[in-house]
């Protein structure tokens, strides 16, 4: 059976599978839908219960170290990465980063949309200069504003442009996006990109988008007419948060649209992570404890599945509860949906991830059966040192914030948003 389905990854169309990787910013793990019967996501909870959904993935407390984490198959602090860091913070570029591999060895055409945060003092840590064919995004860990993207970022002042557009060599701001909703943004270029792809070559996008994210410095935004969607929740924190996703649901049902009309769907796998627990100032993680910046499980473990026609029958519907983390999509990817031979050099030191396709793909035992989320070492031993082994956790430090969180219960009479 498995070697049937690696005939039919390797030869359907006569090309790769084509890989889009959704990377939802701060999305907790009862965010959705699917789990928590209010957030309108009707095709992201298709996605999970149809595809496979995998209930032990492992992140890292907050952001940037699981995006490098993503991209090397490395464990963050195996690359620098001890805590978020700062702007001045990149991927060593001794790394081969995944688009990378996948263009050298695979021909693949690869583009990135949306958050980078994995460097950009210099032009070398850029997404084009990592292995990207284009990028459409911001550098930073959040922007201002989800309309206005000519504010300062990054540590640039205004009149610096917080949206960039490269392609290439080629540098340059984003121009004509103010005014227009970032979700908004990054779907209209995924569709554009997709309309206009060479099917001759597999595609690679990375999808990384600004929701769930607060802005920096204020809160998390959405439209006001999507808002008003949700008149049965109370917090108006939870109606705007609610709405993001409403709005990223709709913008990714648009990539879907593009894919079938460009006769991709077919041969395109969906993978759909987290990029740490969701923030308890306004996401949910129940029925784990803590949230983003704690160590907890609600602050590490994160939501994430898989959905593809190419998928066998038999695992499609399931949880896979093996223990997957970040660093694994990098070898998944090459190894396991490319069906290339992982190179024997891509860095200074050796690849941390498994290649998890064979497991998940027959629900057979996970490769990894252990995850060192974080460490103490001569560099840095600020933080917690954790690990998880099978299925036990060890903690040795403060472990943060142990709340847990269950999604509100709805008010019987409509509230008015501006009210809470």
């Amino acid at each position: 059976m498995l070697s049937a389905l690696l005939l039919t990854l390797t030869s359907f169309a006569s090309t790769k599978p084509n890989v889009v990787h959704v990377v939802v910013d701060d999305l907790g793990y009862n965010d959705l839908g699917y789990k928590n019967s209010v957030v309108e996501s009707p095709l992201l909870d298709s996605w999970a219960t149809q595809g496979v959904q995998l209930t032990d993935y492992y992140v890292f407390v907050v952001c940037a170290p699981t995006r490098a984490s993503i991209l090397t198959g490395r464990y963050p602090w195996r690359i620098g990465y001890y805590y978020v860091g700062g702007d001045n913070m990149g991927v060593n570029t001794s790394f081969s980063m995944l688009p990378k591999v996948l263009k050298d060895e695979g021909n693949y055409q690869t583009v990135a949309i949306g958050k980078w945060h994995c460097g950009a003092m210099q032009k070398a840590y850029t997404p084009t200069y990592r292995g990207f064919d284009s990028y459409f995004g911001y550098y930073a860990a959040a922007t201002k504003n989800y309309w206005y993207h000519g504010g300062s970022m990054g540590g640039c002042e205004a009149p610096a442009m917080d949206f960039t557009n490269n392609t290439g060599t080629l540098i340059q701001g984003a121009m004509g996006q103010n005014g227009t909703y970032s979700t908004r943004s990054f779907t209209n270029y995924a569709v554009s990109h997709i309309m206009g792809h060479n099917t001759d070559n597999p595609l690679y996008m990375y999808l990384a988008h600004q929701a769930t994210h607060d802005t920096a410095g204020g809160g998390i935004q959405a439209p006001l007419e999507t808002v008003n969607r949700y008149p049965h929740i109370v917090n108006d924190t939870y109606k705007v948060m609610s709405a993001a996703i409403t709005e990223l649901d709709w913008g990714l049902g648009n990539v879907t649209a593009a894919l079938r009309e460009k006769g991709m769907w077919n041969n395109t796998i969906m993978i759909v992570t987290t990029d740490n627990g969701g923030p308890l100032t306004h996401s949910y993680n129940y029925p784990l404890r803590g949230g983003k910046h704690t160590y907890w499980e609600g602050g590490v473990r994160g939501e994430a599945f898989i959905y593809s026609e190419l998928l066998p029958e038999s695992v499609r519907g399931t949880k896979y509860s093996g223990i997957v983390h970040s660093s694994d999509w990098y070898p998944t990817i090459i190894e396991g949906i490319a069906g290339m031979k992982l190179p024997a050099n891509t860095g200074p030191k050796p690849v941390d991830g498994f290649n998890i396709w064979p497991a998940i793909t027959s629900s057979g035992p996970s490769p990894r059966t252990e995850v060192i989320v974080e460490v103490a070492n001569n560099y840095y031993s600020s933080k917690p040192q954790v690990i998880r082994s099978d299925n036990y956790k060890l903690i040795i430090g403060n472990q943060g914030d142990s709340r847990v969180l269950p999604f509100p219960a709805s008010s019987k009479s409509d509230v008015k948003f501006g009210l809470t």
